[in-house]
């Protein structure tokens, strides 16, 4: 049985978050009667569970089995050997371009003479002679003829050429790996009825592959808008090139084994304790119930001793996980990613988003307004979790998160310190007051004055946050003296926890002053902590 080794190369890859998809396309002749095919030089790292193939042409697929081989260590002067040659072949090619350059000019010019000839401000007195006239016909016939012949026997050198380097490149790649690497060989019999054309399709799980979504969000602060540059960084080490590949990213988990799951069942049973002191069970009793014989105990110490079980018993740890149905971009043109474990960015797509821009400010924690745009997702692709750099009005600011938002989905984004917005916290002195001499009473009185200024060139909504002390003692009294908290009013309000928030209106250039003031009332011989 014949077995040919074949030269295949990668044209496309799907990338999923942990691996990648690999699909290697081998183009063969073979003859009548059963061979063996072999696709060699698969990394290590490919799965060997994953190996399948799939044919086009006039033969039967009968079967497909894989090779483990270690490299042998190649001598330098092996290398040196073949990667000389392989200059002498890209010399060569080198020249042929060359040539089929000048030819390429030379057709050019002539069919531009030609132009000029034939063109209509041509008047009958710059025509020449019939018989001249004939000639230059003549002339300029046989020598396109002769143009065309030589670029077509120039552009079959160069393919002839072009194969030379590629099977020496193939070489290079079978002898250039480490000593002692690990490489796949995939075996492929086929049957043939007669000599034909075969196309095989090498298809594998990879790891060392990933990728994951990068974002620029790019602010417009006086159009209000936003608009969200969706990208990918791919990172794969592989050892295997993709060249001029055409490139899949997919969000969906990969399951390598094809076997349906089978639940088991899911026993009840009564558990029935017999008489036993809880406190007095050893580690590993405490950790495990088995079925006991039905106790003769009394009620309520079998009672008493699971409740001293159940006192001991932690809640289990639960993780949720957001999940969502997966999703597959296809990205247009041809990629090339090297097995380099560097990171390779490519576009995804890019959205325009209509935002509500809200700012944010915490005068005693922070001196700076923070910006927050309000958002829906209006595109078709779910915007995977993700770093995102933020750009507002031409200039990088911050960098935030994006948590993983479905199409439709509504979501907040920080967008970072917005400087023409200016806050400004000042801290009046505090007031003392002692109320009665029986009572012996001490009031302490606190006023903080928040200016806010606006001076962009357009209405912003501010929303500021104070802290209010809150009392844990009956014996300490906290009034709060300004703003006053009115009911069905959403502008101000007061939080059980103490924190104030004040939302805002600002016109262009306004500047406001949202004063606080606080009371504590205690008695002199408290002290207290916290204020």
């Amino acid at each position: 049985m014949e077995n040919k080794e074949t030269k295949s190369v990668i044209t496309h890859t799907t990338v999923y978050s942990d691996r990648a998809q690999v699909t290697r396309v081998a183009q063969i002749q073979i003859s009548e009667g059963e061979q063996v095919i072999s696709f060699v030089a698969i990394p290590q790292y490919a799965d060997s569970r994953s190996f399948q193939v799939k044919g086009i042409g006039k033969a039967l697929l009968k079967d497909i089995k894989y090779r483990e081989i270690y490299l042998k260590e190649v001598s330098d002067d092996l290398k040196r050997e073949l990667e000389s040659k392989l200059e002498q072949y890209q010399e060569v090619m080198k020249e042929l371009t060359d040539v089929l350059h000048v030819q390429m000019s030379e057709k050019k010019h002539t069919e531009s003479v030609l132009e000029k000839i034939f063109s209509e401000n041509t008047t009958i007195k710059n025509l020449p002679e019939p018989e001249s006239w004939a000639k230059l016909i003549d002339f300029y016939r046989t020598g396109m003829t002769d143009l065309d012949k030589n670029i077509r026997e120039s552009n079959i050198k160069i393919k002839k050429q072009q194969k030379l380097i590629d099977e020496q490149n193939f070489q290079i790649a079978q002898t250039g790996g480490k000593a002692g690497e690990k490489q796949f060989i995939v075996d492929v019999t086929v049957l043939a009825n007669e000599t034909c054309e075969l196309s095989l399709y090498l298809q594998y799980l990879i790891y060392n592959a990933s990728w994951k979504p990068v974002y620029n969000l790019r602010v417009s602060s006086e159009e209000q808008k936003l608009m969200l540059e969706y990208a990918a960084e791919i990172t794969q080490n592989t050892g295997e090139n993709w060249e001029k590949i055409q490139l899949t990213l997919s969000t969906a988990q990969v399951q390598v084994n094809g076997n349906i799951p089978v639940l088991s069942p899911l026993y009840l049973k009564k558990i029935v304790y017999d008489n036993f002191e809880a406190d007095e069970m050893d580690t590993e009793t405490k950790n495990s119930f088995p079925v006991m014989a039905k106790s003769t105990a009394p009620k309520d110490m079998m009672k008493s001793a699971f409740e001293k079980r159940k006192d001991k018993m932690e809640a289990p740890i639960v993780e949720i996980t957001e999940k969502t149905t997966s999703s597959v971009f296809k990205i247009t043109g041809e990629w090339n990613i090297a097995s380099d474990n560097k990171a390779h960015r490519t576009a995804i797509t890019l959205i325009d988003l209509t935002a509500e821009f809200e700012y944010s400010a915490v005068p005693m924690l922070s001196p700076y307004a923070f910006l927050t745009a309000r958002m829906a997702n209006t595109s078709s692709f779910p915007l995977l979790p993700g770093r995102a750099n933020v750009f507002f009005d031409g200039s990088f600011i911050a960098e935030t998160y994006l948590k993983l938002i479905l199409p439709e989905q509504k979501f907040e984004a920080s967008l970072g310190v917005d400087e023409s917005v200016k806050i400004e916290r000042k801290l009046l002195p505090e007031m003392n007051k002692n109320e009665g001499i029986f009572t012996k009473k001490n009031k302490r009185s606190f006023a903080i004055e928040n200016i806010i200024t606006n001076n962009k060139k357009r209405d912003i909504k501010i929303t500021v946050s104070e802290q209010v002390p809150v009392s844990q003692d009956a014996d300490i009294l906290v009034e709060l003296i300004e703003p006053k908290i009115k009911e069905n009013n959403s502008d101000t309000l007061l939080a059980n926890d103490g924190i104030l928030k004040q939302t805002r209106l600002l016109k262009a250039g306004e500047k406001i002053n949202l004063p606080l003031k606080y009371s504590v009332e205690h008695g002199k011989d408290i002290e207290i902590a916290g204020l």
